[in-house]
């Protein structure tokens, strides 16, 4: 047991000391101070007379907060955090932040489920703790947050009541402040009241901790987990060989309609008028831009910016789709600005589309998908234009505008060239098991049979060209995809793609512009290899301030997502069942053996079971002398540890007990939100993959006895959905189901489509 220091920060609000740390959490730094009304650490916080212990702090919700002061953190000395908090708030905002730049050292945070409380400290990016009771009842509730060094473990209670716990890993902030009332270095205004706050260097609830060992050691879980990866997403296409050209043709409309389907495009929406609309226009130096909208989805518009050379004559031109990746101002940054200008001093046409973000995981609507079909739509409106020659029309972007590129070029036989930038790049290199990739990169069920350099595949032989760089995901690809793709090309008849690879980080800068000017200047215009690259014609691009008149006159574009889910589920198919929302997923469910580890509780026999992907799924039985009894199996968000540690008494003769961490639960929480976003791409959507783990375990326990399946908070979905595919589960009891995900499409476990 850790060593019970004294306290070194009380701050109950009716006499909120001034005090200073020397040192990290020693015994000595408590200095109080009468304080009964605000002081020059207080920003626009006010007392109320009504708080736990005489007054309290009040917050406004928009700027008032308190800094309190340096508040360090050594995450191998114990601590416990308690407070108590009154709010009728449900929304997202932080309480509480003790913080040094992006050292975090602990933080309470509000709402990233309606209501409920959440502990985060350095881990917080894969590990959060959130509380199974709600306080947005206006009432004061009491928090406390106990940590103990030795196993890096964390428990919250609420009023009292245990409600999670969770390895943190290694970390400290030595640097940090405390903050009451916000975020530190963002703006997360708390609405509510915080009384009693007091921060010491001790251990409480020392015997709860010993529940947090995990049964598969973080090295292992990591281990599985890069292993499985591998295995679904290695660096190679077997379609793109040698010897399997003959088969190349139908392979290729098969990935064609299984990227289309993915989108969500397939069948396409309604093909409608365009409808569209000049709002404005700016001149400058060889080019006018218009700021421009059309109908993408029905009842929707898209937005763009359309640049046309100043002194454009008679007859047709090229014209080229410029799709923009992340770029602050997105569209109006000025390295988009610099190729579109350049373009249209070229003497060619450019359109910008603005990118859109909205995402309904439920019914299938993502990012790119709308992306996608506002830029096929724009493509058509080009297309249309009788200053546009239709067989000289291209697609460029850098980044996630590199990304829509590529879906363009497996989906669209309307192009005539294209060239993603610092985008292309297998799967593998932008999916870890610790964090995500950004979120419109996870098109649902893409990568369960394709991968990137199978779509760019699509669009041979026309030409292509790659610009890749050492500085980010890319940095493999000359290596890892180009090779296979340059084959492809020349077995088809096609050139060889061209390419850039750069010494230099994610960027779209002005030598990759010039190589790619080059290159579509000898794709639309020839003759081939006439240019090895073009010089980016003189001219300045558009001040941001200038354009604010054409944003306000249109907007960038905002799509709706209910709208787009009702468009979504009018328009596409009906599947037969949830297992084909699922293809990255084995259902033949089948007894395996379970792998006991030693146990150092008397209550508890440890163990695993492996699956078909070989990820080890921990359970635990509660050790009986009776064995031919029915078992209740119970899935606890918060996970089994937890579980475990509210099992008291003796056991009931009616039932054996086992507790079950499925995936993304309990020992699995820390690889949560990666896996989310990973397993929407593979095909395996967390709440498919949490029944298959909760039915495997089920169908491993000894005998053959029937069992009672409980499926506590969310887990009750995936415990219906695992009735389903183990017979041996005969009831299924569950006390909460969530909201509709009709009425929710990202509500938690996700359970794509």
């Amino acid at each position: 047991m850790a060593r019970v220091l004294g306290p070194f920060l009380r701050l109950p609000f009716c006499r909120l000391p001034v005090f200073l740390l020397s040192g990290l959490l020693t015994a000595q730094a408590f200095v109080s101070e009468s304080l009964d009304a605000s002081d020059t650490r207080w920003r626009g916080a006010s007392v109320v007379a009504d708080g736990v212990h005489g007054g309290a702090a009040h917050f406004d919700g928009d700027t008032a907060h308190i800094d309190v002061g340096p508040c360090p953190i050594d995450g191998t000395l114990p601590f416990t955090l308690r407070c108590a908090l009154r709010t009728t708030h449900a929304g997202f905002c932080t309480p509480l932040m003790a913080r040094h730049g992006e050292a975090v050292a602990l933080s309470l945070v509000l709402g990233r489920s309606p209501g409920v409380i959440s502990f985060e400290a350095w881990s917080w990016g894969s590990v959060r703790i959130p509380s199974v009771s709600r306080i947005d009842d206006g009432q004061w509730h009491r928090i406390e947050v106990s940590y103990e060094p030795e196993s890096r473990g964390a428990l919250l209670f609420v009023d009292g009541a245990l409600q999670g716990g969770a390895l943190l890993g290694e970390g400290r902030s030595p640097q940090a402040m405390l903050r009451l009332g916000d975020n530190i270095g963002a703006h997360q205004p708390f609405p509510g009241d915080i009384d009693a706050l007091e921060l010491t260097p001790e251990l409480t609830h020392a015997e709860l901790f010993a529940t947090l060992q995990p049964i598969v050691p973080v090295a292992e879980r990591a281990a599985a987990l890069t292993a499985l990866r591998d295995r679904l997403l290695p660096p190679r296409t077997p379609s793109l060989a040698a010897d399997a050209a003959a088969a190349w043709p139908e392979r290729r409309l098969a990935v064609r309609r299984h990227v289309q389907d993915a989108l969500g495009l397939l069948p396409p929406p309604p093909d409608v008028p365009f409808e569209v609309e000049v709002h404005g226009e700016l001149a400058a130096e060889g080019v006018v831009l218009q700021r421009v909208s059309w109908i993408g989805f029905p009842g929707q518009r898209a937005t763009g910016w359309l640049w046309l050379p100043k002194e454009h004559g008679e007859g047709r031109r090229p014209a080229i789709l410029c799709p923009h990746g992340h770029w602050q101002n997105g569209a109006i940054h000025p390295v988009v600005q610099a190729r579109c200008a350049a373009f249209a001093r070229l003497g060619w046409l450019a359109l910008a589309v603005d990118s859109v973000h909205v995402e309904d995981v439920a019914s299938g609507v993502n990012s790119v998908g709308a992306m996608t079909w506002h830029n096929q739509r724009a493509l058509g409106w080009l297309l249309a234009r009788d200053d546009v020659d239709p067989t000289r029309v291209a697609v460029t972007g850098a980044s996630g505008g590199g990304q829509q590129t590529y879906y363009l070029m497996a989906l669209e036989d309307r192009l005539a060239a294209a060239a993603p930038i610092v985008m292309a790049c297998y799967w593998r290199e932008i999916l870890s098991d610790t964090g995500a990739h950004c979120g419109c990169n996870h098109v649902p069920r893409a990568a369960a049979t394709t991968d990137v350099p199978e779509m760019c595949a699509v669009f041979a032989p026309k030409p292509a060209f790659f610009g890749t760089v050492t500085g980010d995901w890319t940095h493999n690809f000359p290596t890892e995809g180009l090779p296979e793709l340059t084959a492809h090309w020349l077995r088809l008849g096609g050139r060889a793609p061209g390419s850039r690879h750069g010494d230099e980080g994610h960027n779209y800068d002005r030598p990759m512009r010039e190589a790619v000017y080059g290159f579509l200047h000898d794709a639309l215009i020839g003759p081939p290899d006439a240019h090895a690259e073009v010089a980016e014609p003189p001219g300045a691009v558009f001040a941001a301030a200038d354009l604010q008149p054409l944003l306000r006159q249109r907007p960038n574009a905002r799509l709706d997502p209910r709208a787009m889910a009702r468009e979504y589920l009018a328009r596409r198919p009906r599947v037969a069942s949830w297992r084909d929302l699922a293809p990255g997923l084995a259902f033949d469910i089948e007894r395996k053996a379970i792998e006991w580890h030693d146990s150092t509780s008397p209550t508890w026999r440890c163990g695993v079971v492996r699956g078909a992907d070989g990820v080890p799924i921990p359970l635990r039985l509660r050790e009986q002398p009776e064995t031919g009894v029915p078992f209740r199996v119970i899935v606890d968000p918060r996970g089994a540890s937890i579980a475990a540690a509210a099992v008291t008494g003796e056991p009931d003769p009616d039932f054996q007990l086992a507790l079950v961490d499925p995936r993304p639960y309990g020992e699995w929480q820390r690889y949560r939100s990666a896996w989310q976003r990973n397993g929407l791409l593979l095909g395996r959507g967390e709440g498919y993959q949490a029944a298959v783990d909760i039915a495997l375990a089920c169908a491993s326990l000894p005998g053959e006895g029937p069992i009672q399946l409980v499926g506590r908070g969310e887990a009750g979905i995936p415990s219906l959905l695992a009735a389903g595919l183990c017979n041996r589960i005969v009831e299924v009891d569950t006390d909460e189901l969530g909201r509709d995900f009709a009425a929710d499409g990202n509500r938690l476990p996700l359970c794509p489509e």
